[in-house]
């Protein structure tokens, strides 16, 4: 919706709107774009407002990314505005673009009374309403039932229900148009998924939309949303890595860690790695892991062999609490230590064989 008017009506986000699976056509979205150049702004040649210089750049926008759609109600709006300039047959060409920008710089032509927004028709001013391809190719946002490639109050809301989703103000930071901050974390884009990110916007409340501004790694607007604090020492500051042999405290500084997570694919996803005594506060320091997640950990501590395995995080903070078994001064023997949840059974069977036994 627009802070502006509320009697500008908006393409109903269903999947009936008109463009199958995606609800929003990019015809719908121009001429809703234009309908708010002309609630705002009139056909007349008056003053250029703020208020209309930010329309006619959305609508320019908007419209050249309808270019070679059939947009018929779109071309018929515009003829009915300007006199039959532009063809009543489909497509909706550049040509057409080209007209509808011409109208746009003489209304406004060069403005100032924007920050970012010098030429509002010029389309390298106009602001993105997704992350660009190449961070997340086909972005699209949900509503729980469909998808959009715009982001709106409605859809935030359903972010915000599944905790995938922040608001806040701009403050100082809104340059006079935008006033509010959302940041999303959306599935469709791997690079979200892949690094826990979210993709943040800016609300204009002249505009009634979405702009996108950046990653929230980035800009840090929020802290990650499914990370939880990891550490190698209980909280009365006790090491968590044992001999295995007889019980007692390993010297963490001087352990090596590597925690790599993986998706259910087995597909590599990220990883920590790193000195402990690089962590702080003399090894205890904490590190930050996904929640509910895979991770192959990797340990290795002076004078012990190194041990790695499976290792499962929950909801709660991390504790690193593993054994290690000291190495032998000979051969003659073997060391095992075993680790188990403390979900699993307490009973269990162990059966050794000598290789090449019978």
């Amino acid at each position: 919706g627009t802070a502006l008017n509320s009697g500008l009506e908006l393409p109903a986000l269903t999947k009936e709107a008109g463009a199958g699976e995606n609800g929003i056509s990019e015809c719908q979205m121009a001429e809703t774009s234009f309908r708010r150049v002309l609630m705002i702004c009139g056909s007349a040649a008056t003053t250029c407002r703020p208020e209309c210089a930010a329309s006619w750049n959305s609508a320019i926008r908007d419209a050249r990314a309808a270019v070679g759609s059939g947009c018929r109600t779109l071309e018929a709006l515009v003829n009915n505005t300007y006199l039959f300039s532009v063809s009543v047959t489909p497509p909706f060409t550049l040509q057409e673009w080209r007209t509808l920008q011409f109208r746009c710089r003489q209304r406004c032509g060069t403005f100032n009374g924007l920050v970012g927004l010098v030429s509002p028709c010029d389309i390298a001013t106009t602001y993105h309403l997704a992350p660009p391809e190449s961070v997340c190719p086909s972005f699209k946002v949900t509503n729980g039932v469909y998808q959009y490639r715009v982001l709106t109050w409605e859809t935030m809301k359903y972010y915000q229900q599944q905790n995938l989703g922040c608001l806040g103000g701009l403050s100082v930071l809104g340059g006079g148009e935008h006033s509010s901050w959302a940041c999303v974390h959306e599935e469709s884009c791997p690079a979200l998924v892949q690094a826990d990110d979210l993709a943040c916007y800016k609300y204009s409340h002249m505009r009634g939309e979405f702009h996108f501004w950046d990653l929230n790694s980035a800009l840090g607007l929020v802290p990650p949303l499914f990370r939880v604090d990891a550490s190698f020492c209980f909280v009365n500051g006790d090491y968590a890595l044992r001999n295995a042999r007889n019980g007692s405290v390993i010297d963490i500084l001087k352990a090596e860690y590597k925690m790599t997570r993986y998706h259910e694919n087995n597909a590599t996803l990220d990883m920590v790695q790193g000195m402990v005594r690089d962590l702080g506060n003399w090894g205890c320091g904490k590190f930050q892991v996904r929640k509910n997640a895979k991770y192959w950990l990797e340990l290795s501590a002076d004078g012990f062999y190194s041990w790695s395995g499976w290792f499962y995080t929950h909801d709660e903070e991390v504790v690193v609490s593993r054994s290690l078994y000291p190495i032998l001064d000979d051969a003659c023997g073997i060391g095992i230590s075993l680790d188990w949840c403390a979900q699993a059974p307490r009973s269990m069977e162990m059966y050794l064989f000598r290789p090449g036994a019978g």
